[in-house]
C-alpha cells in the first residue's frame, strides 16, 4: 500500500488534521492506524454521562458544525454521531483508507490486532503523523496508578450508570475534570452529600464557563496575561482573576498548587461546595480491604460497604514538547493552551501550503498542557506568540475558521484582542523568562 500522509490514530486532533488535508489539498491519500474499532479516539473509552467542559462551537472538525448553540455542551452519544458523520464524508472523498484494530510498529509496518500473523507495509510518500503523542488517558482504559486489593470494590466512572443497587458510601478519587464530573452525576441522581467521601490530592484553579462565550474570550485571554504581568507573584495572579470571575477553588482556606484547564459553571461550582467530606492527604498509595493508604503515611478507614469510584486517570497529561514538523514525521501537539483540535487542525493547514518546515515550526510552537500553577506563564506566552505569528500568516483562515475561539466575536472585538495582545506580550515574555530561572 502506498499512501502519501500516514496518520497514527483517529481520534479528535487526528480527524481535525486530516480535515484541513483533505479540504486544502485535492491530491492528498490518507491512510489512518487506529487501534480501537471506530473513529473518536478517547470517546470511545470515556464513562456514558460525559461531556464536553467548554462550548462546542469550537470542537470537532472545521467542516461540520458540532454544536446546537453558543453554550452547548456536547455529550457522548452526540461527539461520536458527529465523529461518524465526519468519517462518512471523509470517505466521500474516495482518498481515505481506515485500518481500524491495527497498531503502528514502525518504518511504515502496520500489524492488525485481531490477527498477530496480519501485517501490511505501507509507503508512506510524504510524511507519517503522530496523533497519539498528547496520549488522552481515561480510567475505563487505564488502571490506578495505587495499589487495590482484590476485596475493593472499585470501579471506574463507566459503571456508575450501571448500578442497581446503592452502596453506603461514595468515594471519589481524583479532583480533576473526571472526578468532578463523577461527583456532580451522583449530586444529579440524589444522591445526598454525606454519602460522598471526596479525596482531592491536590487542589486546582478551575475555569469559570460563563464568561466563555463568543465576542469575550479574545479579552479573557488577555487579562488573563495582564493579571500575570501586573501582579507580584503567580499565586496574587489567580487571587485577582478569582475576584474577577475567572477562576474559582474549592478550598478558601488554601492556595491551589494546580492549573488543569478544568472548566465549570457557577451552578456546578456550588454543587460541588456541596460534598463537605473532603480529603486531603496527598496522593493515594494503596486502598485495602479496611482502609485508604497515602504516600505520606496517612491512613483513612474505608467503610465495609463503599464504592470507590478511581477518577485518577490524566486525561490531559503535560508531555515534553517535541519539533512539530520534521523530514518525514508530523507530531500533532496544542499550539494554544487546552485548544487541541484547533491546534491539528492549524497544523493541517500549514502543512498544506507550500512552507518550509522550519517556517511552519516558526509559526506554530507547542505547548504543553499545563499541570502547576506556574506553568500558566508559559502557556499563555507561547500562546499569544503562536496567535499573533498565526494570524499574520493565514489571517483570513483564522476568521473562517470554527475551531478558533476568537472567530465567533466581532471583527472589532478580533482585532481589538490582537492589538491588545501585541502590547501585553513582551512583558509576557520577560515573565517567562524569569518564572524559568526560578
Amino acid at each position: 500500500m502506498e499512501t502519501d500522509y500516514l496518520i497514527i490514530g483517529a481520534g479528535a486532533m487526528a480527524m481535525a488534521f486530516a480535515d484541513e488535508l483533505l479540504r486544502n489539498d485535492p491530491t492528498a491519500e490518507l491512510v489512518f492506524v487506529e487501534r480501537r474499532a471506530t473513529v473518536g479516539g478517547h470517546w470511545n473509552d470515556a464513562y456514558p454521562f460525559v461531556k464536553l467542559h467548554q462550548p462546542a462551537f469550537a470542537y470537532g472538525i472545521n467542516s461540520i458544525e458540532l454544536s446546537e448553540s453558543k453554550t452547548d455542551l456536547s455529550n457522548l452519544p452526540q461527539i461520536l454521531a458527529y465523529f461518524e458523520k465526519a468519517k462518512k464524508q471523509f470517505d466521500r472523498t474516495k482518498r481515505v483508507t481506515w485500518l481500524f484494530k491495527s497498531e503502528y510498529t514502525g518504518e511504515g509496518r502496520v500489524r492488525s490486532l485481531l490477527d498477530s500473523q496480519q501485517t501490511q507495509q505501507i509507503t508512506v510518500r510524504r510524511k507519517i503523523v503522530d496523533s497519539t503523542y498528547m496520549r488522552v488517558e481515561v480510567p475505563a482504559t487505564h488502571p490506578p496508578a495505587y495499589e487495590v486489593d482484590p476485596s475493593v470494590n472499585l470501579v471506574p466512572p463507566n459503571d456508575l450508570r450501571k448500578l442497581v443497587e446503592a452502596p453506603e458510601r461514595f468515594i471519589v478519587i481524583g479532583a480533576g475534570k473526571t472526578g468532578i464530573d463523577a461527583i456532580l452525576f451522583l449530586l444529579e441522581n440524589g444522591v445526598e452529600p454525606a454519602r460522598i467521601q471526596w479525596i482531592i490530592s491536590n487542589d486546582m484553579w478551575l475555569w469559570a464557563r460563563e464568561p466563555i462565550v463568543p465576542g469575550n474570550i479574545g479579552k479573557l485571554l488577555v487579562d488573563q496575561v495582564r493579571a500575570l504581568v501586573e501582579s507580584d507573584d503567580i499565586d496574587a495572579a489567580y487571587l485577582r482573576l478569582e475576584q474577577e470571575g475567572q477562576f474559582f477553588r474549592l478550598n478558601q482556606g488554601a492556595l491551589p498548587t494546580k492549573w488543569r484547564c478544568a472548566t465549570v459553571s457557577m451552578p456546578e461550582y456550588k454543587q460541588l461546595l456541596r460534598v463537605i467530606d473532603q480529603v486531603r492527604s496527598g496522593r493515594v498509595k494503596a486502598v485495602n480491604t479496611h482502609e485508604i493508604c497515602f504516600e505520606n503515611g496517612h491512613v483513612i478507614p474505608l467503610p465495609e460497604d463503599a464504592l470507590v469510584v478511581n477518577c485518577s486517570a490524566n486525561g490531559l497529561a503535560k508531555r515534553a514538547p517535541r519539533v512539530i514538523f520534521e523530514e518525514g514525521m508530523i507530531t500533532l501537539q496544542s499550539v494554544m493552551m487546552c485548544q487541541q483540535v484547533y491546534s491539528a487542525a492549524l497544523i493541517g493547514k500549514l502543512e498544506s501550503t507550500a512552507m518550509l518546515d522550519a517556517e511552519k515550526n516558526r509559526v506554530c510552537q507547542p505547548v504543553p498542557h499545563p499541570e502547576s500553577v506556574n506553568d500558566i506563564v508559559a502557556c499563555m506566552t507561547l500562546t499569544l506568540e503562536n496567535m499573533l505569528v498565526s494570524n499574520r500568516k493565514l489571517l483570513f483562515w483564522h476568521l473562517r475558521s470554527r475551531l478558533y475561539v476568537l472567530s465567533h466575536g466581532s471583527l472589532l472585538s478580533y482585532l481589538k484582542a490582537g492589538w491588545q495582545s501585541i502590547r501585553v506580550l513582551p512583558r509576557a515574555q520577560t515573565l517567562r523568562k524569569q518564572v524559568a530561572g526560578q
